[in-house]
C-alpha cells in the first residue's frame, strides 16, 4: 500500500476519496491530487492541494487551488487542461467544486475582500466556469459569507 512519502501526518485530506467508472481513487489534501489504481497504486500526483473536495466528470476532475484558481485535470494522466483565476483567494472552508451540465460551480474570496473578524474560513462569491475551458460564465456574491459551499 502506499505511504506518504514524508510521512504518515504529513498533509491532511479534503474530503473523502472520489472513485470513477473503471475503479480508480482519487484523493485531495492539502499538499497534493493523486490518482490510484484499485490496488493502492500511485498513478500520477499534481503537486498542488486544495482546501475542498474535488468532483470528476466526463474525463476531468474538477478542483480548487489553494491561492486563487480552479483547475481541469485529464483523470487519465493528471495533466492540467485548463486554469482560471477565480478570486483574490479560496477559503479553507472544505467547501466542494462542483460540475453539472457543462457548469462548474465553486465558492471563493471576492476581489476587494481584506479579511475580517469571520477569519479566512468563509467565501464572499460563487462563480459558475465553462466545464471545457475553465472561462467565467457567472459570478454571485451573497449578502453574507458562504461556508462549505455544495
Amino acid at each position: 500500500t502506499w505511504h506518504h512519502p514524508q510521512g504518515r501526518y504529513h498533509t491532511v485530506l479534503t474530503g473523502g476519496p472520489l472513485i470513477d467508472d473503471e475503479l480508480g481513487i482519487y484523493i485531495s489534501g492539502e499538499d497534493a491530487i493523486r490518482k490510484f489504481s484499485s490496488d493502492g497504486q500511485l498513478l500520477w500526483t499534481f503537486e498542488e492541494g486544495s482546501h475542498e473536495h474535488p468532483s470528476i466528470s466526463d474525463g476531468l476532475l474538477y478542483a480548487s487551488i489553494l491561492e486563487d484558481s480552479v483547475v481541469a485535470l485529464s483523470m487519465e494522466t493528471g495533466r492540467q487542461v485548463w486554469r482560471t483565476a477565480v478570486g483574490k483567494g479560496i477559503g479553507q472552508d472544505t467547501g466542494f467544486v462542483s460540475m453539472h451540465q457543462g457548469v462548474v460551480v465553486g465558492s471563493a474570496h471576492a476581489d476587494d475582500w481584506k479579511g475580517d473578524d469571520m477569519g479566512v474560513g468563509h467565501n464572499q462569491m460563487i462563480y459558475g466556469l465553462r466545464a471545457t475551458d475553465g472561462a467565467l460564465l457567472w459570478h454571485y456574491r451573497p449578502e453574507v459569507g458562504v461556508w462549505n459551499f455544495l
